[in-house]
């Protein structure tokens, strides 16, 4: 047992978990899943760390051994995923929400540069993405989540095909003499 040098008492308690159910068999019933999951290793203790704690967290953890540029790169990577997903509760995340956050950012995420309310860039969706799957990835090392429900998600092929018509306008085509036609 782990003890407190200074007071001699023990520096670990036991947590204590409440089950509210309707009836007697469904508390049973989540008893037996919570030992189930607890013995085959994939039990997460309930928590009310939302998505802008972890990427709070992740930030502090991603950015003790890099430029400073690169720090603001990834804090401003962050701040469409902290808009439309920072309040929701990490255990809550699924994977319908990071496609519907994908899905809003190509349609309406621009904040600025542009027209504000247009899509951003397919280029710009995927480094943005890749910022909250990182962060998740960190959640599931820490035992905060099962899995990384950001892992397998990708930007549709609509979003693909409506972001390749939206590329400015080619340039003008040049004369023999390498001078543009009017």
């Amino acid at each position: 047992m782990i003890t407190d040098p200074a007071t001699g008492e023990p520096k670990m308690k036991r947590k204590q978990l409440t089950i509210t159910k309707d009836t007697k068999t469904a508390v049973k019933d989540e008893l037996a899943r919570i030992r189930h999951q607890r013995s085959a290793g994939t039990y997460v203790a309930p928590a009310k760390m939302t998505v802008g704690a972890l990427l709070d967290l992740w930030l502090k953890s991603a950015t003790r051994d890099v430029e400073e540029a690169t720090a603001s790169n990834y804090d401003n990577a962050l701040r469409p995923v902290r808009k439309y997903l920072g309040p929701k509760p990490v255990q809550e995340l699924s994977e319908e929400d990071v496609e519907a956050f994908i899905d809003w950012m190509v349609s309406e995420g621009r904040q600025r540069g542009g027209k504000p309310g247009t899509g951003l860039g397919i280029r710009s969706v995927r480094l943005t993405l890749g910022r909250p799957r990182s962060a998740l990835n960190l959640a599931v090392r820490r035992g905060l989540v099962v899995r990384n429900v950001a892992e397998h998600v990708t930007i549709s092929k609509q979003a693909k095909e409506k972001a390749q018509t939206k590329r400015r306008r080619p340039a003008r085509p040049r004369t023999s003499r390498g001078t543009r036609t009017r």
